[in-house]
């Protein structure tokens, strides 16, 4: 797990979402922060 990913869950954790929901966003974002690291 990258520091994007784990400042992604804390941010979550600390928003009482469950790590489920995280699950099923993570790829999402994951997939924008990869695009946008392509762009550089």
């Amino acid at each position: 797990m990258n520091a994007l990913e784990q400042d992604f869950l804390s941010y979550f954790d600390r928003n009482g979402l469950n790590h489920a929901g995280v699950d099923k966003l993570l790829p999402a974002r994951k997939l924008v922060y990869d695009c946008a690291q392509a762009e550089i």
